[in-house]
């Protein structure tokens, strides 16, 4: 198994440790977040409550947002306030049409390649450790709407953007001095974030930065291109967000009577046509041709614990109208199986669905998709972690290792 940008293990056979280090950035956060954070993310709730503008969250989920502002602004500001309103109108409207049209979706995609990573990324890409050079110190209520734009454009942060543009609704209409103190707040907690997260999750990452400078010219020119060059403060906000996340939505997801986990087909120790798996529903169905399978062994803990275990072949499969449906109508809280850079998105779209879910992480990435241009590898993911999230623990918010 080659490591192209994370893991979990580190070199070792168990990614408990990094669970355990997840939980103590988190605590770090919360404790941070107290002093420097929370007066802004109450002020945000209170507005958020008072105009109506979604259901009650937790004032950790508000301080979550802004520290996600500060990380982004810190990584996209340069690069948002080079595109011009005219390119990132257009491209925003491409990313809306590969979602809202499978037939179309090819051709956008083609469009994206040619003119998204040369429009997006055309400053020169992610600074080192995701600091864009010469970014402004904090953004003003105009530059916040441009780095809005920028994420909309590219197409990978919609639900994030969505989270964002709702917070600088909500501050828009406070003091101007409230939404620069907010601002301001954000910043410096995504430095606190790029020094916390590589001193306790590095080691997970230590591959990201080899993984970026490897990239070709021509592999520049993907609709994938901003998805593959993430920086490393990325993935630890990434994680720093899914444990967050567990723990806010621990007891919804306690409450419900069925369970579902959602497995991604990287898992699989076969693909194509040597996969026995068949279609069925809204993802496929493992037969457990081969014992060694990844898959064949969470479907034998999924038996075990009595819990549906449902193989997605992509992302659109796990958030579709008719999986949802099914889902809510039974009372069923999910597990979501995910890679690092797609977890806050994933957690956002389950809450925004309705769902209650937990997550766990893939131990490293490995699909031909995306990742491994050699036409990808099986992944893994920790069967003592699913295990324990789906072995409700009433003492803990979230399950720690043993």
């Amino acid at each position: 198994m080659h490591i192209l940008t994370y893991s979990l293990c580190d070199g070792g056979a168990s990614s408990d440790e990094f669970y355990r280090r997840v939980a103590e950035l988190t605590d770090a956060f919360l404790l941070y977040a107290k002093e420097m954070l929370l007066p802004h993310a109450e002020r945000l709730r209170q507005l958020a409550e008072r105009t109506g503008a979604e259901p009650p969250r937790s004032v950790e989920e508000y301080a979550f947002d802004l520290l996600a502002a500060g990380v982004l602004w810190r990584v996209y500001g340069t690069h948002a306030l080079g595109l011009t309103p005219a390119r990132g109108r257009l491209l925003r409207r491409l990313a809306g049409v590969r979602t809202a049209s499978p037939r179309l979706k090819p051709a956008a995609d083609r469009l994206r390649a040619t003119w998204g990573s040369r429009w997006l990324l055309e400053q020169g890409g992610p600074a080192p450790q995701g600091a864009s050079p010469a970014v402004p110190a904090s953004p003003t209520p105009a530059q916040w709407e441009k780095l809005l734009l920028w994420l909309e454009a590219s197409g990978d942060f919609s639900q994030e953007a969505g989270r964002l543009r709702l917070a600088a609704g909500c501050l828009t209409k406070a003091a101007p001095r409230a939404f620069r103190a907010a601002a301001e707040a954000a910043v410096e907690a995504a430095a606190w974030l790029t020094h916390a997260g590589a001193r306790l999750l590095g080691g997970y990452t230590r591959q990201v930065a080899a993984f970026r400078a490897g990239l070709t010219e021509r592999s520049a020119r993907r609709e994938d291109a901003i998805l593959r060059n993430r920086s490393e403060v990325e993935y630890h906000l990434n994680w720093l967000g899914a444990e967050l996340m567990n723990r806010a939505y621990r007891g919804a997801f306690e409450a419900a009577g069925k369970r579902a986990v959602l497995l991604p087909v990287c898992l699989r120790a076969h693909t194509g046509t040597a996969c026995a798996a068949v279609r069925s529903g809204q993802g496929h169905t493992c037969l457990r041709c081969d014992a060694s399978c990844r898959v064949a062994s969470v479907m034998e803990l999924g038996a075990a614990e009595g819990v549906e275990v449902i193989l997605i072949s992509h992302e659109s499969d796990a958030f579709s109208h008719t999986l949802i449906s099914r889902l809510l109508r039974e009372n069923t809280s999910i597990v979501g199986v995910a890679c690092t850079l797609n977890l806050v998105s994933g957690g956002l779209r389950a809450k925004a669905a309705g769902l209650a879910a937990q997550c766990v992480i893939l131990d490293y990435c490995g699909c031909g998709q995306h990742w491994d241009d050699t036409g990808g590898f099986p992944t893994d993911l920790s069967l003592h972690r699913l295990q324990s999230i789906l072995r409700s623990d009433p003492s803990s918010p979230t399950p720690r290792p043993e």
